[in-house]
């Protein structure tokens, strides 16, 4: 599959001017990116089954066995129903406010939590957990699942972005249906700018339908569960909102028919001072794929950096970097270099390669989008120990380290020819895209 990927997808980049920033697909190469090629073997029904739900989440009718006061109680039993058959669960949400962390735990069979009001933002699950947050101030505030990794954060002084998810899946083929998941921190009365998570999935063929997932920084966390290979994500006819890194993560995501909405103007100081990231993707360099959208509409409410054009469609998020093989400390990082060598920082393969790839189609893009450079570099300074240009291909990757004095035939890197494709996008309109190519239709 990759080298068939490779061979088909050479980008066709515009000669100067700020099409350089911006290299766009030919309509062959687009072909790469449709829904099929993208989920491969996994393609979720586009209708979903018309199934009964065989337990409720409806507080004033609770009896503890069919119908739950909360939606982990409903979790928790689906998750003992789903270890032991193969058929999936289902579990209706009435409509209401639902303030709660939960868990969705890996079962033998998969698990539904669909909503049972007319639209999503009748069921709303939502929290307000944030990456500073004190483990003792977690737990008392929520109930957290016995036996899930929320039970952990409890022990920590600060409890860490992985920790702040209002809904955590690691159940596959998951399914969310017609529900908002909204994180609640609220950047401007806190006077803080942390990370906080509304919905992370850690799983393989989780489907998102008719969502609404709300937030500031960090809103969907989209993870490759620990050793494995692959997780796949589809979103279709939802609304993702944020301001910065708000849909990140190294698994891949297929975004259909949906809005991704950058909203505030909280940002002003620190590393994110002057500009809002709509996505930070840490895509494994040998994955095909990363994030793509399908004719989606990328929107704002237009404050802040938003109404002054300055968002960027994403910056490649170059996930646990200690050091930097690219900036003036470039020779002092050693991939992979042993822990008892204290002449070099140790540089591990899968970071260098957490290149990070998003390719965005036939979407409509808002004028909040900063049109002339709408990649940006992951970590402007070049002393930092995160410093990263944008890399739009694998030809940049290679170019980029051999610039920094590193020999990537050496780390047993062959060049790609065709490039790789890491940054792309085709056929867009709106104020904040390029005109689009001839063929690309009304």
């Amino acid at each position: 599959m990759q080298a068939l990927l490779t061979l088909a997808t050479a980008l066709t980049l515009a000669a100067s001017g700020a099409m350089a920033q911006r290299p766009q697909l030919s309509a062959e190469q687009a072909f790469q990116y449709t829904r099929a090629a993208v989920l491969g073997d996994w393609q979720p029904p586009l209708v979903p089954p018309a199934v009964e739900p065989e337990l409720r989440v409806d507080p004033p009718r609770a009896d503890g066995r069919s119908v739950f006061a909360t939606i982990q109680a409903a979790v928790r039993r689906a998750a003992e129903l789903a270890r032991e058959r193969d058929a999936r669960v289902v579990i209706g949400v009435a409509p209401g406010r639902y303030d709660e962390i939960v868990f969705v735990p890996a079962t033998r069979a998969p698990i539904t939590l669909q909503g049972l009001g007319a639209a999503p933002a009748d069921v709303r699950l939502h929290a307000a957990a944030w990456s500073r947050m004190s483990g003792a101030e977690f737990a008392r505030r929520w109930a957290l699942p016995p036996g899930s990794p929320y039970a952990d954060c409890a022990a920590r002084p600060a409890i860490g972005t992985d920790c702040t998810p209002v809904l955590w899946v690691r159940n596959a083929g998951f399914e969310l249906r017609n529900v908002t998941v909204e994180n609640r921190y609220d950047e401007s009365a806190e006077g803080n700018l942390h990370q906080a998570v509304a919905l992370a999935t850690e799983a393989d063929r989780v489907a998102l339908d008719r969502v609404r997932l709300i937030g500031n920084q960090d809103t969907l966390y989209l993870r490759i569960p620990e050793g494995a290979a692959r997780a796949r994500v589809w979103v279709r006819d939802s609304l993702v909102e944020g301001d910065v890194d708000f849909i990140f993560g190294a698994a891949t995501a297929f975004f259909e028919r949906s809005e991704i909405r950058s909203v505030g103007g909280t940002r002003g100081h620190g590393a994110t001072a002057g500009s809002g990231y709509i996505t930070a993707a840490s895509t494994p360099y040998h994955q095909p794929h990363g994030f793509v959208f399908d004719d989606c509409d990328f929107t704002s409410d237009g404050l802040g950096l938003a109404g002054q054009g300055r968002i960027h469609l994403g910056r490649q998020w170059f996930a646990g970097a200690r050091c930097s093989p690219y900036g003036d400390a470039a020779l002092r990082c050693g991939l992979d270099a042993p822990p008892n060598d204290t002449t070099l920082v140790r540089l591990e393969r899968r970071v260098l390669e957490a290149v990070g790839k998003v390719a965005i189609l036939r979407s409509r893009l808002g004028p909040h989008i900063q049109r002339d450079a709408p990649w940006a570099p992951w970590n402007v300074n070049r002393a930092g120990p995160a410093y990263r240009l944008a890399q739009y291909t694998s030809d940049d990757y290679w170019q980029q380290l051999t610039a920094a004095g590193h020999d990537p035939a050496a780390m047993s890197y062959r060049r790609a020819v065709p490039p790789l494709i890491f940054l792309a996008e085709h056929c867009n309109r709106g104020p904040g895209a390029v005109p689009p190519a001839p063929g690309c239709g009304p």
